[in-house]
C-alpha cells in the first residue's frame, strides 16, 4: 500500500507527463493501490483516480472498481471525496 508521500510522487509523475501520462502505468497502478490504505490515502486516491482515468483504458475496470470501493467505504469523508472527484 502506498503512503501519502508515494501517492503525491506518483501524482507528480503523471501530472508532469501531461499527454504521455499513459506511459506511466506503474504510477497509476500505485494510485489505484491507495484504495487499500488508510483514510488519507483513500481520499487522495479518490481525487487522483478520475483525473488520469482517460490515459489508462487498459486499467478502466480496476479504476472503476477502486472508485466503487471508495463509494462504499465506512469513512464518510472518503465517500464524500469520492463523489466530489467524479
Amino acid at each position: 500500500m502506498p503512503t501519502v508521500e508515494e501517492l503525491y510522487r506518483n501524482y507528480g509523475i503523471l501530472a508532469d507527463a501531461t499527454e504521455t501520462a499513459g506511459q506511466h502505468k506503474d504510477a497509476y497502478q500505485a494510485i489505484l493501490d491507495g484504495v487499500k490504505g488508510g483514510a488519507k490515502e483513500k481520499r487522495l486516491a479518490a481525487q487522483f483516480i478520475p483525473k488520469f482515468f482517460k490515459h489508462f483504458p487498459e486499467l478502466a475496470d480496476s479504476a472503476i472498481n477502486a472508485q466503487l470501493d471508495l463509494c462504499e467505504d465506512e469513512d464518510v469523508s472518503v465517500r464524500i471525496r469520492t463523489f466530489v472527484g467524479l
